[in-house]
């Protein structure tokens, strides 16, 4: 059975502008915008930072040029930005689980003139969008993306590679420009099993619509009052009004019952956070994590090994004795 292997390159340009103008240069396609008036900073080329007024209604352009010598065909997509497990700002469709209460919901104050289109070789296509905002005034950041993504082609699905690109242009929305206060919640933390392996599981929330950037995370986790682990998470960044679930590996170990204990710290450039919490994985729960992971069952209980040696014993001496009750008739 063959493998196959996707690779989705995301080239962003929220936060990392001249990373994305590298990136899209070397792909077969490119995504530009006309900067509009409202834009908070004109030199700002690679994505939309708009300052904008309740009710108002305005028609932003940006075009998709194919640079690849084929034809080509795109679709065009706009979802208010989420959270990824990873720890990344995403445009992509999500479950709305990992979308916290917003002012408005911005999908539906945003309309695509295009959401696919088939480009010759060299050349472009305008595409206009549209946002139209609520009558109610909100406070913070609206934040949200166009993702323009290269369809694959008959040749593309016949490779057990398939590289796949995507462009994502980021749409940032304020009527003030005064930050809110920053915030961070820690939801839920427990043992789990996720991509065949056991983890302790830390749901985060950013129930602020503001971006949480520059967030690092360092756990310790005690199993019965012996340090089992400690990890400190990469540099994450949340998006507004959002939240999302954080895995950490338990580095090779079984998942064990028992009581645990989680110590955390986490860093942002908004801010600094503590948190003690406490969790019980019952017998039942580990077994459940280990047989779904790559260690597969659960290894033969304490009490279980100790009842087979007794066993084990019991039988041997039986032996024993009927072998001598056998020989002691022959003679």
């Amino acid at each position: 059975m063959k493998k196959w292997v996707w690779l989705l390159i995301f080239l962003c340009a929220w936060g990392f502008p001249a990373h994305a103008q590298a990136a899209a240069a070397t792909s077969s396609y490119n995504v530009t915008i006309e900067v509009p008036q409202n834009q908070l900073d004109r030199t700002i080329t690679t994505y939309y930072d708009l300052k904008v007024a309740p009710q108002e209604r305005r028609t932003l352009y940006f075009t998709v040029h194919n640079q690849a010598p084929t034809e080509s065909v795109y679709t065009v997509a706009f979802h208010p930005a989420t959270t990824s497990n990873a720890g990344a700002v995403t445009y992509e469709h999500t479950p709305t689980t990992r979308t916290l209460t917003m002012p408005f919901d911005l999908s539906r104050q945003v309309a695509l003139s295009e959401q696919r289109l088939t480009l010759q070789p060299g050349t472009s296509k305008r595409i206009a969008l549209t946002y139209t905002m609520p009558a109610k005034a909100f406070t913070g950041m609206m934040l949200g993306g166009v993702t323009v993504t290269k369809q694959l082609t008959d040749a593309d699905r016949k490779q057990q590679i398939r590289n796949q690109l995507s462009y994502s242009l980021a749409l940032q929305l304020q009527e003030r420009t005064q930050k809110l206060p920053s915030d961070l919640k820690l939801g839920t933390v427990k043992a789990a099993v996720d991509n065949a392996q056991p983890v302790i599981q830390l749901t985060w929330q950013n129930p602020v619509a503001n971006l949480q950037s520059g967030l690092v995370v360092t756990t310790t986790i005690t199993h019965n009052g012996r340090r089992l682990l400690r990890d400190v998470s990469n540099q994450m960044m949340m998006a507004p009004n959002s939240q999302f679930v954080d895995s950490i590996s338990t580095q090779d170990h079984r998942m064990a019952s028992g009581k645990y204990r989680a110590v955390i710290t986490a860093v942002s450039h908004s801010g600094t956070w503590h948190w003690t919490r406490y969790f019980t994985v019952s017998h039942r729960q580990a077994q459940h994590i280990n047989s779904n992971s790559y260690f597969g069952t659960e290894p033969p209980h304490q009490n279980d090994v100790l009842i087979a040696a007794v066993i084990g014993l019991f039988m041997l001496i039986c032996a024993i004795l009927i072998g001598w009750r056998i020989k002691r008739r022959q003679h």
